[in-house]
């Protein structure tokens, strides 16, 4: 169950651009914030049910990468965020994923750590400013968000780095 509700947020990532495509904000932000809270209910489930699972780890952060990624890319094609922040965010996404294709080589699966999941939380939040623009738009506050995002996106991925460096050992 817990590993359906994560594809679940991957499909969910699909309606949500489209619904930016189309200019109807405010219905990408519900489809955007119902996706956003599968990323706390797989692991409360997975959790409950004791069916945590190493797929499961791994599908969660893709999930969380695919929808981030896929919403920032849109917002850039849209001129809503710069570009150096997706450039960021992608860069960070892929260097992780090459940490742990590297350590999953070695039979070792590695979770997020606590700065992954900060990084995660404040883009969802940058992603629920930006698709809130038909209801309020400050411009200082995207540019907060998009700051804090950048600081933890890139700290993120040197924690990640430093953390698992064992994984660049031969």
């Amino acid at each position: 169950m817990a590993n359906l509700i994560t594809y679940t947020r991957m499909i969910l990532s699909i309606p949500i651009l489209y619904l930016m495509y189309t200019e109807h904000y405010n219905s990408a932000l519900v489809v955007f914030i119902i996706a956003a809270l599968t990323d706390w209910l797989d692991g409360f489930v997975a959790r409950k049910t004791n069916s945590v699972s190493e797929v499961g780890k791994v599908m969660d952060q893709i999930a969380d990468k695919i929808l981030i990624d896929a919403v920032l890319i849109t917002a850039l094609d849209l001129d809503w965020i710069p570009s150096w922040i997706v450039i960021a965010v992608v860069w960070r996404d892929i260097i992780v994923s090459a940490v742990r294709i590297l350590a999953a080589k070695r039979g070792d699966v590695l979770a997020a750590n606590i700065f992954g999941k900060l990084k995660t939380v404040f883009q969802m939040a940058l992603v629920i400013i930006l698709l809130s623009r038909s209801l309020f738009f400050f411009p200082i506050l995207n540019t907060s968000m998009v700051w804090i995002v950048f600081i933890f996106t890139v700290l993120s991925a040197l924690i990640y780095i430093v953390q698992n460096r064992s994984v660049f050992e031969t």
